[in-house]
């Protein structure tokens, strides 16, 4: 699995022992300053 993206990757790390089902949040700022977080589930 990979990720691309248009902003600057600010750290990263390798995860060797990946469950089957995972699901990540993603801090994100909104037109009004404010931040949400945003679900992305990898399967």
């Amino acid at each position: 699995m990979g990720l691309v993206t248009r902003f600057q990757i600010l750290r990263y790390e390798s995860i060797t022992e990946f469950p089957s089902a995972a699901g990540f949040q993603i801090p994100s700022k909104l037109p009004d300053n404010t931040e949400q977080l945003i679900e992305v589930p990898s399967k």
